[in-house]
């Protein structure tokens, strides 16, 4: 059996995001205390719309503005 390549622990963005997959674990950590299984379980995904739509909306119109900024038409 072929050893598995392991070329993407030489990405350079690999700290990064370790740090950022640490740092929420421990500010849910921090944030639920002991009520993290509760709080998972009970948690609204209909709450995400909101800041998923603002960010999706934001980079379309910066994306738009881009393109007639620079004469294309897409």
């Amino acid at each position: 059996m072929p050893m598995p390549s392991l070329t993407w622990l030489l990405d350079p963005d690999l700290p990064m995001i370790i740090l950022s997959v640490m740092v929420v674990l421990v500010g849910l950590g921090l944030g639920a205390g002991d009520n993290l299984h509760y709080m998972l379980r009970t948690f609204n995904w209909r709450m995400l719309l909101l800041p998923l739509c603002t960010i999706v909306g934001t980079l379309l119109f910066f994306r738009r503005l881009a393109c007639w900024c620079s004469g294309d038409s897409a």
